[in-house]
């Protein structure tokens, strides 16, 4: 099983709560969703919950997700987010 996340929406922010078997390529899928939420609602603040996040990502796992990470949210700010 891989990680499984549930956005929803709070008063000014997205609040996200992810469980499940880390997977980089679902790691990768709930954040491209979480963001895509963001800049639809143009909400400025989310509240990640992974407590229930299980398994050992690996060192170059957790390089490539936060590298990930960083090129959408800079893709985001490039295509006029603020």
């Amino acid at each position: 099983m891989g990680l499984n996340a549930q956005n929803t929406l709070r008063s000014g922010l997205v609040h996200v709560i992810v469980t499940g078997d880390f997977d980089l390529e679902d790691a990768k899928r709930s954040f491209i969703e979480t963001l895509d939420l963001v800049a639809q609602h143009r909400i400025g603040k989310v509240l990640l919950d992974g407590r229930e996040i299980t398994g050992e990502p690996e060192i170059v796992e957790r390089f490539y997700y936060g590298e990930f990470v960083a090129d959408c949210t800079l893709g985001l700010i490039d295509r006029g987010w603020t």
